[in-house]
């Protein structure tokens, strides 16, 4: 009985095959055998271009240097015959442009032209897309390209899937194309892009390599396989139309975007696929952001390659200042957070979360701060280069980034098989010399070697690109070395209108199964980190407290708290001062109409930011300063300030958008112990305008929390967090003083009992205001009870509270991002 189902089964497939001429295994029951097979114009927009004479006279203009399109739809609106030589002539012509993007080319000339072409063309055409797609494939499976990595995106583009759409079934090679193409976007491709942009949109690689590379790919591929085959892969796979969301949340209010992992273009705040996505998906606040940042196509023409049917009417736009201020890009753990949507705002991100081998840094549990200027950093530069001395042995290492570092003295790698290459290359005359391409090589397997001889910075497990992973070829090979790429976890994202709130689970970043094994796996480091939970809680519109509970397995390893800046911090009674506020060349300020550009024909920009650093645990922490001039890049006595060409690099601040930095805060504990909680308390404001804020830790009599009590003026507010290293829920009494606050004025408690009731009573007197929380089992007078993420927020009553938990569930049902 089964023989015989399989036999029905391979009869219909077979036959499906003779009919169609095609496979519905790989192409579906509804795929296009006749052309045109890809996205293109119908006639009622042809005719409608006809009366359309500028538009005409524009498409003719434009119709060579990479505008092709606009040449072949011009035949089609005119039929001239001058039009369908150009055409027919591209099949003769060299393979130029960069990599493999010129059978996009040819593919839409066969496809659209098809009719016309005369045989001979056609059928050199359709051989030249062939040899093309076959050559990308090859080359696709000769460097192993990665859906994690540029490399592929960049060189290869759309080749792999416009090609062998055209091919097949046209050419009899075109059904090994059809399924090598099949299997890398729906088995490689898809898998991947929603494992990272799936929940709340974005990209590790950061905006410069979106926009060079996934960001071209996407919509055209998606838009050209859907066509072909009937499926509709927008509607299938809507988490796509997150990835708007990335330039839009990650761009500073100077209008620059955030800097994170390899990034040398960080004025461009918009990519390639943007405005496709913005069209597919009807998406008014990314037509809103193009149209800001001088990208928005408005003559009716296709924004999708090879075609879209173009809005003839004004689409709508929505202004992005009324979406949420903050957004949690889950798949890559970032959170970006401002106080509301102006040049005056205040930005900071908080990033936790897994590394996916390309671009990245060894920066989980780093934070970046902005008011009117870049103030805690994420300093050094990748216009180093990427095989540069700083971009590897500085850019890259947790030291450089707003981190925690656990330093192990044993932690430490030496071979002497860099140093000999560099010998050898020096005696055969180094690069200019007679075997100037073997000394080259020398040099360049030296540097690689120098990624084991790297300084012991005290950082995170070093992973990824750059000799120290071979790249994922799809999300199976990635889960399967998970232990590798985990680098942490947000166990908490809650964004309400007046404050956010993450917590991040960290250990993994410098501790996985391998660590301690140093010999056998130097990138594994020593086993240094027992555990590091950092709590980072953002008040509007300028308050932040970080809380970072560390655990070494080794009372000897020293600990760093770190926090970058571009200007030398002034260290004053027991706090630092951070300023930014020079005048800086900015390429886009002018375009982009913001109100602090001092000087348009220059580009000049004016900065004015001020942060407040007020380190309150660990009791008698020291509080020192490095970097300045020889010192920028410093690791250890060693400043790795060299460029790939061994150049020295400049530091200068005045100079944008570039912002490698020159210094920065170290907070120590005074003791050398196993356990440090830290407790900071950083507050932005203006340079010119500086308001002075008294800061003070709260004295906690009974219960296992910390906290900072903060106040300006006559109003403060008292924060306070979970201070267990097991980060057990809290739900034991506690009893606090506060000196500043009145009955009347905001706290909020974090780590507490999910659910958890509290009876709250409070003594006010000439010293403060006493408040004892007891936990109950039910309602009553006076009670309050903690939300599912475990925080109380107090306001002074319990219709006040009452009032703070409305306020809270409307911001769970607009933030960005979710949960």
């Amino acid at each position: 009985m089964r023989v015989a189902v399989a036999l029905l089964a391979l009869f219909g497939a077979t036959r499906a095959l003779a009919a169609g001429g095609v496979d519905p295994a790989l192409v579906g029951d509804h795929y296009r055998v006749d052309h045109p097979r890809l996205p293109h114009p119908d006639e009622a927009y042809l005719a409608w271009l006809r009366t359309q004479p500028k538009l005409l006279r524009d498409l003719d203009r434009t119709r060579h240097h990479g505008a092709e399109t606009n040449l072949f739809l011009l035949y089609l609106a005119t039929r001239e015959p001058k039009y369908l030589a150009e055409i027919e002539a591209l099949a003769g012509d060299e393979m130029k442009g960069r990599w493999f993007h010129r059978v996009d080319v040819l593919a839409v000339a066969y496809d659209w032209c098809y009719a016309d072409l005369h045989p001979a063309v056609r059928a050199r055409m359709l051989g030249r897309i062939v040899d093309i797609t076959r050559r990308a494939d090859d080359y696709y499976r000769e460097i192993r390209v990665s859906p994690y990595n540029d490399v592929g995106y960049i060189r290869l583009h759309n080749a792999p899937f416009i090609g062998a759409l055209v091919a097949y079934p046209d050419a009899p090679e075109g059904e090994p194309l059809i399924r090598f193409a099949h299997q890398v976007l729906f088995d490689v491709y898809l898998p991947v892009w929603q494992q990272v942009i799936g929940g709340g949109g974005g990209w590790h690689e950061g905006i410069t390599y979106l926009r060079k590379g996934l960001g071209g790919v996407v919509v055209p591929t998606l838009a050209a396989w859907g066509y072909a085959t009937g499926r509709d892969l927008f509607a299938e796979n809507p988490w796509l139309a997150e990835l708007i969301d990335y330039p839009i949340y990650t761009t500073r209010p100077d209008f620059t975007s955030l800097r994170m992992g390899d990034d040398n273009t960080p004025e461009l705040t918009w990519f390639e696929g943007l405005g496709p996505l913005a069209t597919v998906y009807d998406h008014p606040y990314g037509r809103d952001w193009l149209k800001r940042v001088g990208h928005w196509r408005d003559e009716p023409t296709s924004t999708v390659w090879p075609w879209w049917p173009p809005a003839l009417e004004e689409p709508a736009l929505r202004p992005v200042s009324e979406l949420p201020p903050h957004h949690y890009f889950r798949g890559i753990g970032l959170v970006t957070m401002r106080s509301d949507w102006s040049e005056e705002a205040t930005f900071a991100s908080f990033r936790v979360g897994d590394h996916f081998w390309s671009h990245q840094h060894f920066d989980s549990g780093g934070f970046t701060l902005y008011h009117r200027g870049a103030l805690a950093i994420d300093s050094g530069t990748y216009y180093a280069g990427y095989d540069s001395d700083h971009h590897y042995g500085y850019a890259m290492q947790t030291i450089a980034h707003n981190c925690i570092t656990v330093t192990d003295p044993a932690d430490s790698y030496v071979s002497t098989k860099a140093s000999m290459l560099r010998w050898s290359a020096r005696l055969l005359g180094g690069p200019s010399g007679l075997l100037g391409s073997v000394a080259t090589k020398m040099r360049w397997l030296a540097a690689r070697l120098d990624r084991q001889n790297l300084p012991n910075d005290g950082g995170e497990r070093r992973v990824g690109s750059g000799g120290y992973n071979l790249s994922p070829d799809d999300l199976a090979h990635w889960q399967a070395e998970r232990d590798d790429y985990e680098m942490g976890d947000m166990l908490v994202v809650a964004m309400e209108p007046t404050f956010v709130y993450c917590k991040g689970e960290v250990t993994a970043a410098f501790t996985n199964s391998k660590s301690g094994n140093f010999r056998a796996d130097y990138r594994a480091r020593t086993r240094r980190v027992r555990r590091w939970l950092r709590d980072f809680l953002y008040v509007r519109p300028d308050l932040f407290v970080v809380v970072d509970r560390v655990s070494a397995t080794d009372p000897r390893f020293a600990k760093r708290w770190l926090l970058h800046t571009i200007n030398r911090p002034r260290i004053v009674g027991g706090r630092a001062m951070v300023e930014r506020a020079e005048t800086v060349r900015h390429l886009y300020t002018w375009m982009r109409g913001l109100t602090h550009t001092t000087d348009k024909g220059r580009k000049l920009y004016q900065y004015d930011g001020r942060l407040e650093v007020v380190p309150l645990l660990p009791e008698g922490a020291r509080l020192t300063t490095v970097g300045g001039p020889g010192h920028e890049f410093d690791i250890g006595g060693k400043n790795f300030n060299l460029d790939k060409r061994d150049h020295p690099l400049r530091v200068d601040p005045t100079q944008g958008p570039d912002e490698p930095g020159s210094w920065r805060i170290e907070i120590a504990p005074p003791r050398l112990q196993a356990d440090d909680l830290f407790l900071t308390v950083l507050i932005t404001g203006t340079a010119s305008q500086p308001v002075d804020h008294r800061v003070r830790q709260v004295e906690v009599e009974a219960g296992e929390m910390v906290g900072a009590e903060v106040a300006q003026g006559g109003e403060a507010i008292a924060l306070l967090f979970n201070r267990r290293l097991d980060d057990r829920a809290i739900t034991s009494e506690l009893r606090y003083r506060l000196a500043w606050s009145k009955a009347t004025d905001v706290q909020l408690l974090f780590g507490l009992a999910s659910g958890q009731r509290w009876r709250v009573a409070r003594r006010e007197g000439s010293g403060g205001v006493e408040v004892d929380l007891t936990p109950v089992g039910g309602d009553g007078e006076g009670v309050v009870m903690a939300d599912r993420d475990g925080i109380l927020r107090l306001a002074g009553s319990s219709v006040m509270a009452a009032k703070a938990g409305v306020e809270r569930q409307r911001g769970e049902a607009t933030a960005g991002g979710g949960r």
